[in-house]
């Protein structure tokens, strides 16, 4: 592993010649803790497959005989509270 100072032009590894990159997170991330539930929790894991199932059902055809009722009810409320921040947003005033 090698650092760079700029993350947005990483040039090719020194080792192997990959231009790949990986950015850590600090101990204290918040986002660490909402990986760590998403992928240890019931509601977690329920969120991840209904963002894998929200793109199968648009980018391809999804049989919705494959999909539970617990799903189904997921990609409603999903629809509902994303339409909810959109109100929510387009009332905020802009300099906000």
């Amino acid at each position: 592993m090698y650092e760079v100072e700029d993350t947005n032009c990483i040039p090719a590894c020194p080792n192997c010649g990959a231009k790949g990159g990986r950015v850590e997170r600090c101990a204290r991330c918040p986002l660490n803790d909402l990986d760590y539930a998403r992928s240890h929790s019931a509601a977690g894991r329920l969120l991840n497959r209904l963002m894998d199932l929200e793109f199968d059902v648009g980018k391809f055809r999804v049989d919705w005989a494959d999909v539970t009722a617990e799903e189904a009810m997921g990609l409603r409320i999903l629809a509902d509270e994303r339409d909810r921040r959109q109100r929510e947003l387009a009332k905020k005033p802009k300099d906000q």
